[in-house]
């Protein structure tokens, strides 16, 4: 797991800030990435010899999810 509280499986749960905190992540990469001129992860492993862990995001209700988001 990413983080200890990665793990989100109830209806009210955190999603949205968990959600943030991924985007965040994403963009913190692609500047990593960006600085040694790498175009995915391996790519970044190859120049720099750090690895990072790859990143998985599984959302169940997508569609729940994005009408959630809409009431705000």
């Amino acid at each position: 797991m990413w983080r200890p509280d990665s793990l989100i499986d109830t209806p009210e749960g955190q999603v949205i800030p968990a959600l943030s905190q991924l985007i965040e992540e994403m963009q913190n990469r692609n500047d990593h990435f960006s600085k040694v001129s790498a175009d995915n992860l391996l790519d970044y492993q190859l120049k720099t010899g750090l690895r990072l862990p790859r990143l998985v995001c599984v959302v169940d209700e997508y569609a729940e999810l994005l009408m959630g988001t809409e009431k705000s």
